[in-house]
């Protein structure tokens, strides 16, 4: 994490009461299989979760899953002891440490296998960046936790055939967006009876298989107060190339939950965007895009507040020179929203300086100007405000400067140019 990383506690609780024997997730929300954390929009760190039992326990298992949106996969099993609690003999409690990166909208559901009465609490923050004074040089990360189930059988280590005898259990974030994954661990969690075999871990570089990790499964009788087999791999941190994955291959035709921990990691966007190179009109009198700043995804965010800064040289005369300030989704007047407009007449040099807050993902609140030079994106002298509806700002845009006259041949020049977050 960064140095400006903030967190927000999110405190998951839930209360499992009914028996489910399933080891593959299945079974029916609030009912025999309950939700207790969800990740957020960065992702969520889950610290410890403990298991708390409110009365009387039969020997059994609490069972721990991951949620996807779409598949549910056995993370881990948690042995429970027969234990009658009294004034002097306390409940059964079990803490588990994990330290695991939670995805955003991944789940961490849970399930007992008796039907006895457990109170289950993660300790578990959400994280986030403190944009106004992210330095360029911190590092950003965004939870991946990648999942997979392989079943059939694979002798050969030379890799296989993608979701028939080798799966892809972790993807790296793209290199438009990320700089590579930083992987933690590798969660192997069998889903029955197991018999000795093997488990094989390869890089996959888009290309090539390459044979990294081989994990030996030894024979273990999977029962209602037998866990099923589980290996924790600690990657210590291994640095997966942007856009690479991790695939794995059974031995043997059992049945395996493979879960990997990793962050994406990136950093900061440049707040300034900016172009020193002198742009003029031509002897035409038509509107001509001179500058063209593209402001990248994720720069600017609800709450920011953006300048958009130009420096201007021209003749000096009354013939009116407009430049106006545009926002599009790409480098082209059409489809483009106006946020700003400028009319100078008898100067030489002169700038346009404007100030947007960010009311939210598609909306700006442009100022409007006291004098018709100086007015806002319906050219209005109100002295007034009014929101503009732009595209998607989290998604990256274009802001066009534009220039014209009305005299030909009079000389109308952009000499430097400039986006910026202020904060």
């Amino acid at each position: 994490m960064a140095a400006e990383t903030q967190y927000t506690a999110n405190t998951g609780t839930t209360q499992i009461t009914a028996a489910n024997t399933s080891l593959t997730g299945s079974g029916t929300l609030n009912t025999n299989i309950w939700m207790l954390v969800r990740g957020g929009s960065n992702g969520t760190l889950v610290k410890s979760i403990t298991i708390k039992a409110t009365g009387t326990t039969a020997e059994g298992m609490v069972r721990f899953f991951l949620f996807d949106g779409t598949n549910t996969r056995l993370v881990h099993e948690v042995g429970v002891l027969a234990n009658t609690p009294s004034a002097t003999n306390p409940a059964f409690e079990y803490t588990l440490n994990c330290n695991m990166s939670l995805k955003a909208n991944f789940e961490i559901r849970v399930t007992t296998q008796i039907a006895n009465t457990f109170n289950i609490i993660s300790d578990s923050v959400d994280w986030n960046y403190f944009t106004p004074s992210v330095r360029q040089e911190s590092t950003n990360f965004t939870a991946n936790t990648g999942t997979a189930v392989i079943n059939v059988a694979n002798t050969t280590l030379t890799g296989g055939t993608l979701n028939t005898n080798i799966w892809s259990a972790f993807t790296a974030g793209s290199s438009t967006t990320f700089r590579g994954a930083r992987i933690d661990s590798l969660i192997i969690k069998a889903q029955g009876t197991t018999t000795m075999g093997m488990i094989r871990i390869y890089i996959f570089d888009t290309t090539n298989y390459r044979l990294f990790k081989e994990i030996p499964v030894p024979a273990i009788v999977q029962t209602g107060t037998e866990k099923a087999y589980q290996y924790k791999l600690d990657m210590g941190g291994f640095s997966l190339k942007a856009g690479w994955e991790i695939r794995v291959s059974t031995e043997k035709a059992e049945t395996f939950s493979i879960v990997v921990e990793g962050n994406d990691w990136r950093y900061p966007a440049n707040p300034a965007i900016t172009n020193y190179t002198p742009a003029s009109n031509t002897a035409v009198t038509t509107e001509e895009i001179l500058h063209a700043l593209q402001v990248p995804a994720g720069l600017f965010s609800t709450g920011n507040l953006m300048e958009v800064y130009s420096s201007l040289t021209f003749t000096n005369s009354a013939n009116i020179k407009t430049y106006k300030i545009y926002i599009n989704t790409s480098n082209s007047l059409t489809g483009a929203t106006a946020i700003a407009n400028y009319r100078p007449t008898v100067n030489t040099v002169d700038n346009i300086s404007r100030l947007y807050p960010v009311i939210n993902d598609t909306t700006l609140e442009a100022y409007g100007g006291t004098t018709a030079s100086i007015s806002n994106q319906y050219t209005a002298n109100t002295g007034t405000s009014g929101n503009v509806t732009v595209p998607s700002l989290s998604a990256g845009f274009w802001v066009l400067i534009s220039g014209q006259k009305t005299v030909a041949g009079e000389t109308s020049t952009l000499r430097w140019s400039m986006v910026n977050k202020l904060f």
